[in-house]
This record gives structure tokens, sequence and C-alpha cells, in this order.
């Protein structure tokens, strides 16, 4: 399969990270007692081996089909390569998962008190935003569906990027999606903060419900965790607001996406305190949070391509040279 020669080099680093994650969640897993079904783990293996098996079919299809260098050749690459990124982000999705829950099992005191005290200082009152939203059924339906496109948005994004012919878009996403997960959880775990939902005891079940898992795991009443029914259990930084940076990010290129993202992603960046159980603080984290992830990940990118290249000059010298003796 052809892939820039930089863009495997990054491939490689987060199939790499992956790896690790499987290790670190297994040791840890193992330390704490924790339990995940092996048929929940083989459906997910076996979900990851059929992307790659897709994505190295649309190959073959494209070299016996004879279409190297024809717009459909080009779209069965495309989407070949896409998928492997997809495989890849879904992979470190679950990995980072199960290690968020791991991080809440260290017990390190709460600091909802003092992300309430920051949120004050500004003269924001959580209870008087959840009111006002909650109070006004059409804002709070339109910041609801805003809030919960997000999934809708990780599947579009990609699908857009691939018909668009800009499938390094996508892989620039995942990187910097996943440095902003390694951030936040690396931050969540010495500083852990209940969700405002928990703190505040609100009435809506279903939003308590949503963040019930941070006290059962932090308490040791939970130990067994289930793919389909994991929550986010990280308050700050907000993970929502890192995706409402980058996902439009990702979508910059492309005009007409870009205008669908933003106002959308503005809404979901608005609903996440009301509708995530966030405080304000989650938020602004979230936002320095994806900032930051950007950066890094363009400088990781720019690293892996002067290693790669360097690595390549050597090869090619120490060729030349064999062949001149």
């Amino acid at each position: 399969m052809s892939m820039p020669w930089k863009t495997w080099a990054v491939f490689k680093a987060t199939w790499i990270l992956n790896c690790v994650l499987v290790v670190v969640d297994f040791a840890w897993g193992r330390q704490i007692g924790l339990s995940l079904r092996l048929s929940e783990i083989w459906w997910v293996a076996s979900r990851g081996c059929f992307g790659l098996l897709v994505a190295w079919g649309l190959v073959l299809v494209s070299v016996n089909l004879k279409l190297s260098g024809t717009a459909r050749g080009r779209f069965y690459h495309d989407s070949a390569l896409g998928i492997l990124w997809i495989t890849s982000l879904a992979a470190f999705t679950c990995g980072a998962t199960v290690l968020q829950y791991l991080s809440v099992s260290l017990g390190a005191p709460d600091i909802s008190d003092v992300l309430i005290s920051v949120d004050e200082t500004f003269g924001i009152h959580w209870p008087l935003i959840y009111s006002a939203i909650h109070s006004n059924g059409a804002l709070e339906m339109a910041l609801g569906a805003a809030y919960d496109s997000l999934f809708l948005q990780m599947v579009l994004l990609p699908f857009v990027l691939i018909i668009a012919g800009k499938v390094e878009h996508y892989a620039e996403f995942v990187v910097q999606f996943m440095i902003a997960a390694l951030i936040v959880v690396i931050i969540a775990t010495p500083f852990p903060a209940e969700s405002a939902f928990t703190h505040y005891h609100v009435s809506d079940v279903g939003a308590t419900a949503s963040v019930s898992d941070f006290s059962d795991f932090r308490s040791g009443r939970m130990r067994e965790l289930s793919f389909g029914t994991m929550q986010g259990l990280v308050s700050f930084p907000s993970f929502h607001a890192v995706l409402a940076v980058l996902i439009p990010y990702a979508a910059r290129r492309l005009k007409l996406l870009f205008l669908l993202f933003l106002p959308l992603n503005a809404l979901m960046l608005a609903s996440t305190p009301a509708r995530g159980g966030h405080y304000l603080t989650d938020v602004v984290g979230g936002l320095a949070v994806a900032l930051v992830s950007i950066c890094m990940a363009a400088r990781f990118v720019a690293r892996q391509s002067r290693n790669d290249l360097g690595l390549a000059i050597a090869a090619g010298n120490g060729s030349q040279a064999a062949s001149d003796v």
C-alpha cells in the first residue's frame, strides 16, 4: 500500500502507542482486579481485523483492476488509508477509555471544590446555568442535540475527508486526538473531579446515571467493565471541549464542512456545562489542551519526518557505497 513515508512513520507510532496502552491496561487492570469480558475483547479485536482486511481488499481491487493513476483508483487508495487510520483511532479509544477508569481507581483527592471556587471567582455559578438552560425547552433541546452530535461528527469527518481526498487531514486529527486524550488522562489522574451532576445532586436520573461509574470505581465497588456501557469519567479537562476545537480544525480546508462544523461545535461547547455536567473551568481546560495537542502533533509529525528522512538518506548512501565496491 502506498502511503507517504512521513505518514507511514506516524501511523506506525500510533500503533506502538496502542500496544503500550494494551500492556499498561492489562498490567494495571490485573493489579486492581479489573474484569473485562473476553468475548468483548475478541469482538473489538475482530472489528479491528475486519477493518484491516477491508483496507487490504480495497488495495487489491485497485491493483487487479489496473486502476492505478485513475480517479477511481485514488479513491480506493484514500479509502484504504482512511480505514487504517479509523482502525488505529478505534483501538486507541478502547485502550484510553479503560485507562481513564484505571486512573480513577487511584482515589486521588477530588478537586471539584477547587474547580467550583475558580468558577465562582469569575462569577460563574453552575446551578444557575443548569437551571436557566433547563427552564427553556427550545434552548435545552438545541444544546442537547449539539452535545449528542459528537458521535455523528466523528463518523462524518473521515467519510467526507476521504471523499474529498484529504486523508492526511484525518491522519492529523487522529494524532491530535491521541495526544489530547493522553494529556487529559495524565491531568485527571492526580486531579480527579466528580461531575457537577453528582456534586449538586441534580434530579435528572439520566444525567447522574451517565457519570455513576466515577464514584463506584473510585470506591472499589465496581471492577467489571463493558465496552458497551463505559462512561467518560474525566471532568477536568473536558474532552468534549477538546473535540469542539479539533473537529472544525480538521475540516478547515473544506469550506462547506467547516461552515457546518464550526457553529455546531460552538453549540456543543456551550452545551458542555449543562449537558455534560462540566464546570466552566473544565471547558477552559479542554480548550487549552486542544491548542497544545495541535502544536504537539505538528512538532511530532515534523520530527518523525526528519527521523525517517535521515534513515532513508542513510540507507540510500549505504546502498550506493555497496554498489561502488
